[in-house]
């Protein structure tokens, strides 16, 4: 299948609207995003969904324009081969370390410098490179946490994109952690199966939101979502939290944090703490009381 290139160019730098139009597009399903101060590039299928999705995307960006300062919005789309597509956003992908995790593209070799765990991954089509803030900063609670975990604990990622989280803590318990993975797009389960693969470690990825996570409770939740789906999910991952267990929330933009705290404490999670990178925040929540 062919993919349409989509390139938003605006007259001011304003890398705040290209962050939050780069969530927006991982959001909607639009892989391989690229920005800068005054642009960004995303890419779709070229049939009617994929169409749609860039074409609400250019909407949302001509409205948050005006509230960004940034001038008149510049649309340019290009038919793209797939697989154009796909060395054209390889390119820049290269690896990162995260803590001490170390995050390597499945067509490279690991550098000599990775001496700490390797999370190998092939995005494709799903959100989840590591190199945005928000899934950085989700590597790194979880980190920080994980020694405060059980020996075999619980894990839930809500959102899993290209399952680079659920994949790291399989990777981090060196495969003995129950990890559950869900996603409300088809892409994105496979390719946190597939990632799971490439890894050589097991888990369990899912259709669907927080609904269908398996019945027993989880010691950590990471959910690197935008806040209207915080807002919206955030009883389902209070009740799917255990006694004790930790809910980490990513994808909130820092000076959403007040609204964010609110929206999760009106659902019995209190957050303990909260780290920002690039303008994106995450929360460490608990359960009242816990």
């Amino acid at each position: 299948m062919s993919h349409v290139r989509l390139v938003l160019s605006w007259e001011r730098e304003a890398p705040a609207l290209a962050e939050g139009l780069a969530a927006l597009a991982a959001e909607a399903g639009l892989g391989g995003a690229e920005y800068g101060d005054r642009h960004l590039a995303v890419y779709a299928p070229d049939d009617e969904d994929g169409r749609a999705r860039l074409f609400a995307l250019e909407r949302e960006a001509r409205r948050w324009a005006a509230e960004f300062g940034a001038g008149e919005i510049l649309v340019r789309r290009a038919p793209v081969r797939e697989e154009d597509w796909a060395e054209a956003w390889k390119r820049y992908y290269r690896p990162l370390r995260v803590g001490r995790l170390w995050l390597v593209p499945a067509w490279e070799a690991a550098p000599p410098a990775a001496d700490g765990p390797v999370v190998r991954l092939d995005p494709g089509m799903a959100f989840g490179t590591g190199e945005h803030a928000s899934t950085r900063l989700c590597l790194l609670e979880m980190q920080d946490l994980w020694p405060r975990l059980p020996a075999a604990p619980r894990v839930a990622d809500v959102g899993s994109g290209s399952g680079v989280l659920a994949v790291a803590a399989a990777v981090l318990s060196c495969g003995a952690a129950r990890v559950t993975a869900v996603d409300i797009d088809p892409v994105a389960v496979r390719a946190t199966r597939a990632n799971a693969q490439l890894n050589e470690v097991e888990l369990d990825a899912r259709l669907g939101g927080p609904e269908v996570l398996p019945p027993y409770a989880f010691d950590l939740i990471l959910a690197n979502l935008t806040l209207d789906i915080h807002r919206a999910v955030a009883g389902e991952l209070a009740r799917a939290a255990a006694p004790g267990g930790v809910v980490v929330a990513s994808g909130i933009v820092e000076d959403q944090e007040a609204e964010a705290r609110a929206a999760f404490a009106r659902a019995g999670l209190l957050a303990r703490r909260a780290r920002a990178a690039d303008g994106w925040l995450s929360l460490v929540l608990t359960k009242d009381g816990a």
